[in-house]
């Protein structure tokens, strides 16, 4: 199969100036007969938040976590040694689980994923698919599954279907396209705009032609699915053809502070056309397969991707991702990060759909750090090449604490180097420290009272065999979990 990832290098690199998508670019009109110049009418996408949901399930083959699939894909000599210069596939994993007993694990694995979702202000995944034979365990098993537990869940939570283009080639008989989704599509849980119209994704819509999309939005609306297009972008400078038969649109960016700008002005532009603006969210990216990271200054990108598109008032959010571990973007609860980024998007999700800070009810400390410096000399002793900035943004070895507070108190940080210490208002503050080697500690205090005495479930190291540049993260609030 081939890697969907290695697409997004031609996204990564696109510049800081995205050009104005023309009115003129939507004036075509599907083939078959006229249309709307704005086809958005008449529906919307409600303000949800939608998650991209990737091929990492919970559990691949409900096994003990010492000899399941994460734990080779965690290996250097996993996969037959495929990633042992850079360490193995991945950093982390879903939290493990217990093996269950039950014959439908697999349904019961998607139902707690959906109510982790759910309970974190996400209301539905956006199912990617790679793959339309019915027998697929990869991709079309698990999508009847998720729909299942969706169905069971007991959540107001749907699926978004998706198509990867950068699997699916565009020589596949646009015919058997059609079928596939509309075999799911009268399912309850299926995702539909504000109008009842089938909410249709698209990763890298641009691979296919724009008459190809004309084509399978007739199919389907033959098929009795009206579609409300969305399609996500890797390059937005082939995007304006597409807008004409698209209801909105997103892009696959925001990995790094110096592509934000873009984003946004993409973001303008699909909504100058009056049609709807999907923002992508994203965590972090490091991706030890490939050798390299971006750089997120520990949850800044995160709440910066966030606040931007609440300010903007975006017509829905894209987290990239729920659980894309090769990419180290997921904010699914997991070994490394927590629950730091999972809280996050809790608060951040009410704060989108609030369009105001939420109240805070109870003090709440999360840190965030790497377990190494990036220019730690005595790290990576084994890979061959260290990994390197991908994008040249800048490196920043800190230690952040993000402190929720009541009322005003002193939050500290404390490492073998001193102790950085700040007075802290009611609301939200981000506080930072050099790395330092060693175990970190975080302390809210109020009239020289110890309230919150917290260290970081992780030791920051000075040596390695294998560099991990992934941020973790931790609460007060939960104790930490490591499988």
């Amino acid at each position: 199969m081939q890697d969907r990832r290695k697409f997004v290098r031609g996204l990564i690199g696109f510049a800081s100036t995205v050009p104005v998508i023309s009115p003129a670019g939507a004036a075509s009109g599907l083939a078959g007969g006229a249309r709307p110049a704005n086809p958005r009418a008449g529906g919307d996408l409600g303000r949800r938040i939608f998650a991209h949901w990737h091929i990492f399930r919970r559990s691949f083959e409900n096994a003990p976590s010492s000899i399941d699939r994460y734990a080779e894909y965690l290996s250097p000599d996993g996969l037959g040694g495929k990633y042992r210069d850079s360490g193995g596939f991945i950093r982390e994993r879903p939290l493990p689980r217990a093996p269950r007993t039950e014959s439908n694990w697999m349904v019961l694995d998607f139902i707690d994923e959906i109510q982790t979702a759910a309970r974190a202000g996400i209301d539905g995944f956006q199912y990617n698919i790679g793959w339309l034979k019915r027998d697929s365990k990869q991709f079309w098993i698990p999508l009847l599954e998720m729909l299942e537990a969706s169905e069971k869940a007991g959540e107001e939570f749907s699926i978004m279907l998706s198509l990867d283009c950068a699997i699916i080639k565009p020589s596949w008989p646009i015919e058997d396209v059609v079928d596939a989704l509309v075999s799911v599509a009268t399912r309850p849980t299926i995702a539909r705009a504000s109008d009842g119209r089938l909410l249709l994704g698209a990763f890298a819509a641009e691979l296919w032609p724009v008459s190809r999309w004309s084509d399978l939005l007739a199919g389907l609306s033959a098929r009795g699915q009206n579609t409300y297009f969305i399609p996500t972008f890797l390059n937005p400078r082939e995007a304006a053809p597409y807008l004409s038969v698209a209801h909105g649109a997103s892009i696959w960016g925001g990995n790094r502070f110096s592509q934000l700008p873009a984003v946004q002005t993409f973001g303008d532009a699909v909504r100058a056309l009056g049609k709807t603006w999907v923002a992508p969210v994203w965590s972090q990216d490091f991706r030890p397969k490939d050798r390299w990271f971006a750089e997120a200054r520990n949850s800044e990108l995160f709440r910066e991707n966030w606040r931007r598109a609440t300010e903007s008032d975006a017509d829905g959010i894209a987290i990239v991702t729920w659980n894309d571990y090769s990419e180290s973007s997921e904010v699914q609860p997991s070994t490394s990060t927590q629950y730091a980024f999972y809280d996050l998007t809790k608060f951040c999700a009410a704060w989108y759909k609030l369009r105001k800070m939420p109240p805070i009810v109870e003090d709440v400390l999360l840190y965030f750090h790497r377990i190494e410096a990036t220019d730690a000399p005595e790290t990576g002793s084994l890979q061959h090449a260290r990994f390197v900035n991908r994008f040249n943004d800048g490196t920043f070895n800190e230690i952040e604490l993000l402190a929720f507070l009541v009322e005003p108190g002193r939050i500290e940080i404390t490492t073998i180097n001193g102790r950085a210490a700040m007075d802290a208002p009611p609301g939200l503050t981000s506080l930072r420290a050099p790395l330092a080697a060693g175990r970190p500690s975080f302390r809210l205090l109020r009239d020289n009272r110890v309230v919150i005495d917290l260290e970081s479930t992780f030791e920051i190291r000075e040596s390695s065999k294998y560099q991990d540049l992934l941020y973790h993260g931790g609460s007060s609030s939960r104790a930490p979990s490591r499988g």
